[in-house]
This record gives C-alpha cells, structure tokens and sequence, in this order.
C-alpha cells in the first residue's frame, strides 16, 4: 500500500518566502489513500486507521424467533447504528440482506440481522446475547420482505428498510417463485389497513414486495409495511428529524422521487406521499400530491409520472445536513426507450439530464453524480458531477450516502458501486490491471462549491466488492461499512461479504498533518509537508500547477492548499496571480 507518497521525496526552491509552521488544526480526519490498485485481495485504509471484521457472511451464525441457527447470507447493504442509552461504545448494529433467494431459517426473499457490538479495550467486539449474538428480523408479520437494501433510522429508534426488487408492475408472481428458489409463497396478502383507515383487501403477493417497511430493531421484528409512501424500486426512506417528513427514492430508469408527510410527529400511520416536479429552468421546484388510494400506491411511480414528475436516472441513497438533503443519483448506460415511454406519458426530464439524451430519444448517463435539494425553494441542482479527477482518482456511480460530524466539521461520506469499467468510470491503473474496485470518499461540505478534487479517498474495497452501508457513532469517531460480494477468489476473510468497524482516524497517529503556522507577512508564503504530500499556502488564492514546459495541467481558486502527491517525479511550477510562482522539484 502506497499512502499520499509517504515515501517520495519533495523539495521546494522558493522564488517567494517559505514558511515552515509548526501544529496548527487538523487539515483532515485521515491521510486520503493514494494506490495503484496492485492488491489482489483485501480491502485498503489510510496506515494508522484500525479496522475489525465483525460479520461475515457464509462464516458467523444467526438465530431466528424459533431458536433455528443458519448462516448469514450474501449481500450486506445497510447498516444501522441505535445506541444504549445515548452511548458510542455500546449499541445494536442492524445489517440488511439484500438477497431474492429461500431460506428456511431466516425467511424466504430479504432480510435483516441484528446484533449488539461493543468497544472495549480498543476494539469492537460482538456482546453474546441468550437470544443469539446474531439473530435474524422476523418479517413473516408483514408477509416477507425482498431483497432490503438501504435504510435509515427513525427518530424513535426504530429503523425503516427498502425493498429493492422491482416487478415493474406487471403479473410477476412466476418470477417472484422462480421455480421455488426465491419467494416459496405465492398467495394473495390482506392489506388490513391503508392510511390509518382499517381497509382489508387482497393484493398479489408479488404486490407486497418493493415498499417501505418499518423494523423494530431491538427486538428483531418487523412492525409494518407502509403502503401509504408508495411501491417502487426503493433504496431507502430517509426519515427527517421533524419526525414526519421521509424522503423516499425510487432505484430504477425512470425514476420518480417522493416525500412523505405524516399528520401527525412520531409515526408514519397516516399521511400524504408527494412526487416531485423540477421546474423547467431548474431554479424551483413542486410537490405534486399523489392520489392516496392503495391502487395507486401499488403503481407509484407509473401514477406520478402521468402526473408530470421528474423521471431520474436511479436514485440511491439520501442524506442531509442543515436545509439541504443530498441524493445520490448512480446513473445509467442507456435507458433504451424507458425515458421517452415515461415522458410520453407525462414525466419531465430534469435540467441536468437534458444534455444527456441521444437522437434516438433514449438517455446515456454514465458516472451519475450527487444531488442537492434545498428544503427552502426546493431547488435541486448538481452538488458535485461523476467523472475524472487528477491522482487517478476517478468518481463513478455514487451509492450509499451519509454525514458525519468531526469538530467544526460535516463531511459527506460516500460509496462507488461501479456499474461499468468503460468511458473511464474506473481509474487507468486499476483498468490495466483488470481489476475492478469501488472506493470510499469524504467531502467536506463547507467547501462552497466542491469538484472533485476535494474528494477523499478513505477505502479502496476489495477486489470485486460494492461499498455500501457506512453509517456512524453518535460520536463520529467509528464507521461501519459493508465490503458487499466481494471475488470469491480474493485470499480469505475478503472473498465473502463481510461488516467493518472501523475507527482512529479522527487522531491516527503520524498520518494527520497539521497546517503549518505562518509567520505574517504581505508576501505569499508556501510550505510543503514532504510526508503528506500538501502544499500549504498563507491565505486563500487561485494558483494553478505547470509542468517543466509551462503547460498547464491543474488549476483551482480560492484554496489554501494543493494535493501534490499524485504528482510524478520532475519539475513544476506553482503559479499564483500577480505573477508570484514557486519552482517545486518532485523525486
């Protein structure tokens, strides 16, 4: 492993004062992990940083209601973190399945495992429990669940899950079964109640899958399906901190994206499901009601489509932080005529996908991107758009999306799932080795308007592997993350999906460097810290980084600071306005 070219040489000739500080504020949380995608196996953190496997599939074993054991399954997604008592180092920690296959102990389709997880003695350990150190979520009271991918927590501590598996609303009992190795029960489900209004009607059982679905995670159970927030390809439902809003998103081509709000704070029985409307010139943007019928929530997204809400290409995951709610949107190769049948029917396309049709009216979006919908106008727009950066760090297909706050700091913590290696959506390096490699960045949102070269990267999974599920501590000081199907091939443990705990990297020692302390002074000044890879700077400026022949390859504005560790050896120039430069000589 290669961190930040530690072991790489930089001198400075300065043609204007070069300061060299001592301990100032952190500059970040961890050293960003620099590679050369040459591991063949195991995952890859910032040296110092601490990690524990804590759940393996194929390897740990679950309990269900019954007392019955089984191994855990494939395909851990979400992860969820309820604390005892308000505490970081004790709490129960809830990890989807996000499996189709039968299963005799924990359920056919779907699932969930809970356990509870310490930190003792410096790391985290699984507490054993009499009812089993990992027991498996009972969803026979809601008729089974499918394929639970993302989630979140509600303010009351219970946690909601999305059920992923689209039918795109057709009769697809016979896929639901397939043959007797997904789904074994096919019988019509009683809807008892819609809405808060007692209702007892039957649906499909294949129209019982793709809802939200409430879990009470302490006990193992699952409390209810909420068919007042719609039936779609759903990724999550985000719950908001009013304890009424819940933002639901929609991972298919087209895509719509919800709101729910309940009438009442502190449970979701009863209320209105919103589709939402960009306005044409993006600056703006409406709630259109949905009809709130249960034929209608049944084909949610269809029903707001022909209402005129905007089709997306996949949403993901969602988070926030003050008045602004972040959504991933992971893209797609090509949409074929799925775009053009929903905007037939009514959908509108939004402004950042307008430029993304082809002439034959399907829609190409490659690297997607992150999303950002201000709460106060309801303008959503680009926070930050997939593609290439300088260092090989290439940011394609955004996925699992959370915050976490450090200090002052709120950074946005975000998952690649990679769902091709062409038109340069993974790195050259990791291209020409054939391997393939989704990784973990942090953002830092006070950054007014981010590229992607403010991008971190903190994990490189292992081979083969989705990143999914990072959630937090209360405290932010550990991350939990899931390296989902990893290559069966990698060197064990890495060759089955495994749960990470992971923590030190708000202090790991030697790999946090401090900006340097400037002595003052009307000149510009610059120092260089040769074990991490930064150039400081005094103030905030534009500067922009030449090569020996004075071409220029990078520039940035208003920053104190420039990654220069991807840079190979040789000559270069930083130059900054008013014509000041710095001649830098990397070995």
């Amino acid at each position: 492993m290669t961190v930040r070219s530690s072991f790489r040489s930089l001198f400075l000739s300065a043609l204007v004062p070069l300061g060299f500080g001592t301990s100032a504020a952190a500059d970040f949380p961890f050293t960003p992990v620099d590679t050369s995608f040459t591991h063949t196996g195991s995952h890859i953190l910032p040296a110092g940083i601490q990690s524990k496997i804590i759940l393996q599939t194929g390897t740990h074993t679950a309990r269900n209601k019954n007392g019955a054991t089984a191994t855990v399954r494939d395909y851990l997604d979400y992860i969820g973190y309820i604390p005892i008592n308000g505490r970081s180092d004790s709490g129960y920690v809830i990890v989807n399945n996000e499996t189709d296959g039968r299963s005799d102990v924990q359920g056919d389709g779907g699932g969930m495992v809970v356990f509870t997880a310490e930190f003792k003695d410096n790391t985290w350990s699984v507490v054993p429990d009499p009812r089993g150190d990992y027991r498996f979520v009972d969803f026979s009271p809601v008729g089974g669940t499918f394929t639970n991918c993302g989630g979140a927590m509600t303010p009351w501590g219970t946690v909601l899950t999305g059920e992923e598996w689209t039918t795109d609303y057709t009769d697809n009992n016979r896929l639901l079964y397939n043959n007797g190795n997904r789904f074994r029960d096919t019988s019509d489900w009683l809807v008892t109640e819609f809405n808060g209004q007692t209702l007892n009607k039957h649906i499909r059982r294949f129209e019982n899958m793709n809802w939200v679905v409430e879990v009470d995670p302490v006990n193992a159970v699952a409390i209810k399906k909420h068919y007042n927030m719609g039936r779609a390809g759903h990724e999550l439902g985000y719950p908001m901190p009013d304890g009424r809003t819940v933002y639901v998103t929609d991972d298919f081509y087209p895509a719509a994206f919800f709101k729910f709000v309940s009438e009442t704070a502190g449970n979701y029985n009863r209320g209105q499901l919103y589709a939402y409307k960009q306005s044409s010139d993006g600056e703006s943007g409406t709630w259109l009601p949905m009809p709130m019928v249960l034929d209608s929530m049944i084909k949610a997204r269809d029903v707001a489509h022909r209402l005129g809400a905007s089709a997306f290409t996949r949403h993901e995951w969602v988070a926030h932080h003050g008045s602004k709610v972040y959504i991933t949107e992971t893209g797609y190769d090509n949409s074929g005529t799925a775009h053009r049948n929903a905007i037939r029917q009514g959908a509108t396309l939004p402004k950042h996908l307008t430029s993304r049709v082809n002439s034959d009216s399907s829609l190409t979006d490659y690297y997607g991107r992150i999303l950002r919908l201000d709460t106060t106008t309801w303008k959503m727009d680009v926070l930050l758009e997939g593609g290439s950066a300088s260092g090989g760090l290439n940011f394609s297909n955004p996925d699992c999306l959370t915050t976490v706050t450090l200090g002052a700091k709120t950074y946005l913590v975000i998952c690649e799932d990679i769902i091709g290696r062409t038109q340069g959506r993974v790195s050259a390096a990791a291209n020409t080795a054939g391997r393939d490699y989704n990784e973990l960045y942090w953002l830092d949102l006070s950054i007014e308007n981010p590229t992607r070269e403010d991008l971190k990267r903190m994990l490189v999974g292992a081979r083969g592997a989705e990143i999914t599920g990072a959630r937090f501590t209360p405290d932010g000081k550990t991350m939990f993350v899931n390296i989902q199907h990893p290559s069966s091939s990698n060197t064990a443990p890495y060759n089955r999906s495994y749960t990470l705990a992971v923590w030190g990297y708000e202090t790991p020692t030697g790999l946090v460097f401090d900006a340097p302390k400037f002595e003052r002074s009307d000149k510009l000044q610059v120092s260089v810290n040769k074990v991490s890879g930064m150039a400081y700077f005094d103030r905030k400026t534009d500067v922009s980084l030449h090569n020996a022949a004075g071409r220029r390859l990078e520039r940035h504005r208003n920053t104190n600071r420039l990654d220069i560790a991807h840079l190979v050896p040789g000559t270069y120039f930083l130059r900054f306005p008013g014509g000041v430069s710095h001649k830098l000589q990397i070995q």
